[in-house]
């Protein structure tokens, strides 16, 4: 492992002087050598290693973008002072790029073997091996928005749908669940993968940029693939079991108040319209279903009295100020209140 840490101090620095991506490479890879070695050797828990250099390269990628690195991801011309255009924020910008690079393929690798041996031996992924998982699907995703557009975008926009496709086959193959269910949590996942990438491509669009059809199409799929698919599971429990399917509810309820909250505020038709419309309807079939049971009935009145009185009395607090004025506008026969000097 010295020999490792000396080798990354070495192209680091070679890095820096000489500006040239590679040597970042390989500094990042043989640190992150030198880290596993360390925690074998010392017999540390090395359960999320994968997860802390993941972390790391983000990290690296974070201060890189602070440094000054540009849009592109390249050094400037000429070369005057400290920092990112004298090489040293680049040198980092492209160590986190390696580190989580590394990150990235082990991860990949490490969740077929655990896929492979739930299929051999039957031996199930364990709460650190989902950690993992969700952990480097995280990173990832945010440095394809946080990295200098280009090549490393695309780079972690695949490993990012990759690592999707891993958590949805380890799913797949180490969850006992129906074949419906499995198709729900997929319909739900790819949904919400959808409608974040749609989100971020509508932020990166220009003002004076024309809109992009894709965006669009991706904001009411995505949409529509998070929502209906929990909607009609509450559904079609109701309807065969009479009972509440407590955790479908749950997720029902949040995401949609999430896709109603961010569509209201960023302007999207697609989250609100879906969003708000699936809130709605299942609340008004659950008071509506409530309504008949005669020992909830008495309080379910009592709620929506409370309510009213609640949205009564807040609408007098925000409104005080048009209320007292609404005698002068009658006198005055202003707005509305034109009708009353009709003939």
């Amino acid at each position: 492992s010295v020999v490792l840490l000396e080798a990354a101090l070495f192209y680091g620095l070679a890095s820096v002087f000489f500006r040239t991506s590679r040597y970042s490479y390989i500094s990042a890879a043989a640190l992150c050598a030198a880290t596993w070695q360390f925690v074998l050797h010392f017999q540390f828990p090395h359960g999320l290693l994968t997860a802390l250099i993941a972390t790391i390269g983000l990290a690296a990628i974070i201060i890189a973008r602070f440094m000054g690195a540009n849009a592109t991801g390249l050094p400037r011309q000429p070369v005057k002072s400290q920092g990112a255009e004298s090489g040293l924020g680049f040198s980092v910008l492209w160590f986190g790029h390696g580190a989580l690079s590394v990150a990235l393929i082990v991860a990949l690798l490490s969740g077929l073997a655990h896929v492979a041996a739930v299929n051999i031996s039957g031996r199930l992924p364990t709460i650190v091996d989902w950690w993992n998982l969700g952990i480097v699907s995280f990173t990832a995703a945010l440095a394809a928005i946080i990295a200098p557009r280009g090549t490393w975008t695309r780079v972690y926009s695949v490993g990012t749908v990759a690592m999707m496709a891993l958590v949805c086959l380890t799913i797949h193959v180490a969850l006992d669940l129906t074949p419906l269910r499995k198709l729900e949590i997929f319909l739900v996942v790819a949904g919400c993968v959808m409608l974040s990438a749609s989100y971020i491509a509508r932020f990166r669009e220009g003002l004076g940029e024309a809109v992009d059809d894709v965006v669009t199409c991706g904001l009411w799929l995505g949409s529509s693939l998070v929502a209906l698919p929990i909607l009609i599971t509450v559904f079609h429990h109701w309807s065969n079991n009479a009972s509440f399917a407590v955790y479908d509810e749950i997720a029902l309820i949040t995401l949609t108040f999430l896709m109603l909250m961010t569509g209201l505020v960023w302007q999207v038709k697609g989250s609100t319209a879906i969003g708000g419309g699936s809130l709605f309807l299942y609340l008004l079939i659950l008071v509506a279903s409530l309504i008949y049971r005669p020992q909830v009935a008495i309080g379910i009145y009592l709620a929506i009295g409370g309510g009213v009185v609640f949205a009564i009395g807040l609408m007098l607090a925000i409104y005080r100020e048009r209320l007292t004025r609404i005698p002068e506008r009658i006198a005055n026969r202003q707005g509305v209140f034109q009708v009353m000097s009709w003939r």
